[in-house]
């Protein structure tokens, strides 16, 4: 996504799902593991929004929701027989969306987005990123064997 974009937020605000936060708490979050090593590879923080907070992201998932109606309507009658002539479409599609102007902001959604991209942030280096994340359960003698390596773990916690 923030290749599509060209570079990376200085802030990332997820909603909160699972994948992205892990307990949801108003001033404490704990964020997924996971997602946490994504935010510190792109160098961006991760404020997750307010639970059953809208507004939060009202502009956001508007737009979302006038992109998706306006592009169902535009699809319905056609037939997709890949996924590659779908992603085809939804890509034509939004650029044809982002260069329709918007009722409130008297610009096109590409002009707001041009005017904002000198805030991002660069793209690291390597693009790419792994993540690896396995649940062990202790044996009976607290330890947990990893390929070769053995760790031993306080059964209490």
């Amino acid at each position: 996504m923030f290749k599509f974009f060209g570079g990376c937020p200085q802030v990332v605000a997820p909603d909160n799902l699972k994948s992205a936060v892990t307990i949801a708490h108003r001033y404490d979050p704990v964020v997924n593991p996971a997602y946490t090593r994504l935010a510190v590879h792109y160098g961006f923080a991760v404020v997750p929004v307010r639970v059953k907070t809208p507004q939060d992201k009202a502009i956001v998932e508007r737009t979302i929701q006038c992109f998706q109606r306006w592009f169902f309507m535009r699809v319905r009658k056609m037939v997709f027989t890949s996924l590659v002539s779908l992603n085809k479409t939804l890509a034509e599609s939004l650029e044809i969306f982002n260069k329709k102007i918007h009722r409130v902001f008297k610009k096109t959604r590409r002009e707001m987005f041009e005017n904002e991209k000198n805030f991002l942030m660069s793209l690291p280096k390597d693009p790419s990123f792994e993540t690896f994340v396995k649940l062990m359960v202790l044996k009976s003698e607290e330890t947990i064997e990893q390929t070769s390596q053995v760790f031993t773990a306080n059964a209490e916690l």
